[in-house]
């Protein structure tokens, strides 16, 4: 049973919820050019974060009535001077409160009726997991043919650069595997507490594993990403790294992030030159004027913009000096009534007005706009950050020399 549900738990679909047809009409049948097929595929992965988002609502109301139905036998355990008892059930309910069952390991049946609750709470727990599985699937199918459909209008059409970019598309989704295997989580106690404190998504890339399909990130809300097209580098700033070609990479983050109306992003980034832009993380959804973006403007500027929540901040910042094909480190801190740009932990540049990334949230890493364009990263990026709070110059400098300590 453990390892069953360890294998939903890591089971992804990358384009699950994107096969939905809407009123009974394909999602493709008006997609005419690059453009427009770029689009429904954002829109279709917001799809699927709501199915998601829905089973991990569901997985975390069961942990909820887990937890308190643990708690009476946890103090039966102590009544009865039942110290293993105590111990197992104390660690049923740190765990369970965290999101998760706890891993038992080699340990063997739990204690007293503990073990018939954890069974229970298994298959439970499984159930939501396989449903969402089915419903992913199922709409992978329906994706499937809408894209067949698609390809075989734009074919007839003579739009063949098209054409061949759906059937991309559908090699790709036919070639996952069903379970991409274990993605390891890097290890965030290691790092300083004031640089653990408020962070919300930590990718630092350092699996080697290139037919994996997912990566997991190491904060304390432990999000995933789904990979679309990186491939993996050793040659990272701090081990590993994801290189991203600027055309159609991208990592879709498979959970949400959460609101705040400050934050700190920061990266390590390599570029290799995008004509025009590079994006490098966005957070939106496809409701305009609420979206929050940082990209490359070219190689010597930056773009960002945070315009939720009746915010309309927007700026393009001269960096200090062109970016070489070198490693760099980018971060944006995001205050209450002012923006601060570092590159290798120094300011550079503080632009006074408010944003916020409060709702609106679909998140993308190597993907964003620069002034209205949609746009991708070309280069490698590495040890992704990003904080629900603003970091001080002290405090950026020390993520920034984390590198100088590895």
């Amino acid at each position: 049973m453990k390892s069953a549900l360890k294998g939903l738990e890591r089971k992804v679909v990358v384009w699950a919820a994107v096969g939905i047809l809407i009123a009974g009409t394909p999602l493709f049948s008006q997609s005419k050019n690059e453009e427009e097929f770029s689009k429904l595929k954002t829109l279709l992965v917001e799809k699927q974060l709501e199915i998601e988002s829905s089973a991990k609502s569901k997985k975390e109301a069961f942990l909820e009535r887990y937890v308190e139905a643990l708690q009476p036998v946890a103090k039966a355990f102590q009544t009865a001077g039942d110290l293993e008892g105590v111990v197992a059930a104390e660690l049923e309910i740190e765990s369970a409160s965290n999101g998760a069952l706890a891993d038992l390991g080699e340990s063997g049946p739990l204690p007293g009726k503990l073990q018939a609750m954890r069974e229970v709470a298994e298959k439970e727990v499984a159930s939501i997991l396989e449903s969402r599985a089915t419903v992913l699937a199922s709409l992978v199918k329906k994706y499937v043919g809408a894209l067949e459909l698609l390809k075989q209008s734009l074919t007839k059409s003579g739009e063949l650069e098209a054409a061949i970019a759906v059937a991309l598309e559908i090699k790709r989704v036919g070639s996952m595997p069903a379970d991409p295997g274990e993605v390891p989580m890097p290890s965030w106690e290691g790092l300083p507490r004031d640089i653990q404190e408020g962070l919300t998504a930590w990718f630092s890339f350092d699996d080697d594993d290139d037919d994996a399909e997912q990566v997991k990130g190491g904060s304390s809300r432990a999000l995933t990403g789904t990979l679309e097209g990186t491939s993996y580098t050793g040659d990272g700033k701090i081990g590993g790294a994801r290189v991203f070609d600027g055309v159609n990479d991208r990592i879709t983050l498979s959970d949400q992030i959460p609101d705040s109306e400050r934050f700190t992003i920061a990266l390590w980034i390599k570029s290799e030159g995008t004509p025009g832009g590079g994006g490098l993380f966005g957070d939106f959804t496809g409701k305009s004027g609420n979206d929050l973006m940082f990209a490359l403007s070219g190689e010597q500027k930056v773009h960002i913009r945070a315009d939720k929540s009746g915010s309309r901040f927007q700026e393009v910042v001269d960096l200090p000096e062109p970016l070489s094909k070198e490693w760099h480190h980018l971060a944006w801190v995001s205050g209450s009534n002012d923006s601060t740009l570092y590159l290798d932990g120094k300011k550079f540049a503080r632009v006074r007005g408010g944003g916020s990334n409060v709702g609106f949230h679909g998140a993308f890493i190597g993907y964003s706009t620069e002034r209205g364009s949609w746009t991708y990263f070309h280069g490698a990026l590495d040890e992704f950050m990003m904080w629900d709070r603003s970091l001080n110059a002290e405090e950026i400098q020390a993520v920034y020399d984390l590198a100088e300590e590895k």
